[in-house]
């Protein structure tokens, strides 16, 4: 059984998206990008509607991925706030915007915090971006590579952040009920 999963890194400025094609345990990179929306006040507009009008291109972007690859589970980063009140601001747009899209999808999800994924491939919560990105990079090899040459490098942190999702969730009962069609409902 073949099986799209997709981890989305979110944030209002740059989101992480990658989707994996799972055959059996083999998982085998299809998409890697990062989804960025840009500050700028169009004319006409005020201050206080940038943010929105970042945060539905943000949901547009996400459900062209998601129309494109089909993914039968959707992995999410828990949202955690900032210090800021300006990028609490933002931060809590993007997870809005992309818990809606999810959302609307119907489709499975499950939210993993941070914290998890980071004991999860390196056994230590307290695990790097690198750290993170090391494990995306030998578990998925080359074809991860392959799959990202057109991002930015200061962006490919959120990247390697929704590939470490994926990899986190590979044991959890919704991956086991949804991916590998256990018994088990999903939801």
């Amino acid at each position: 059984m073949t099986t799209n999963v997709l981890g989305i890194d979110g944030a209002l400025a740059n989101t992480g998206l990658v989707v994996v094609q799972v055959n059996h345990l083999k998982l085998t990179p299809l998409y890697a990008g990062v989804l960025t929306t840009k500050p700028g006040l169009k004319r006409g507009e005020r201050a206080s509607q940038e943010d929105f009008r970042r945060a539905i291109e943000l949901s547009r972007k996400i459900d062209e991925v998601i129309g494109t690859y089909n993914p039968k589970l959707i992995l999410l980063d828990e949202l955690t706030g900032s210090q800021s009140a300006k990028a609490s601001h933002a931060l809590g747009l993007a997870a809005g915007a992309v818990a809606v899209t999810v959302w609307r999808t119907g489709r499975p999800y499950l939210i993993i915090p941070s914290r998890i994924v980071r004991q999860r491939l390196c056994d230590n919560v307290f695990a790097s971006k690198g750290d993170i990105a090391a494990k995306v990079r030998k578990c998925l090899g080359s074809a991860f590579d392959a799959c990202y040459c057109n991002v930015t490098p200061s962006k490919h942190e959120h990247m390697f952040d929704a590939a470490g999702l994926i990899l986190a969730a590979v044991d959890e009962p919704m991956w086991r009920a949804v991916v590998q069609g256990t018994e088990q409902d999903p939801i």
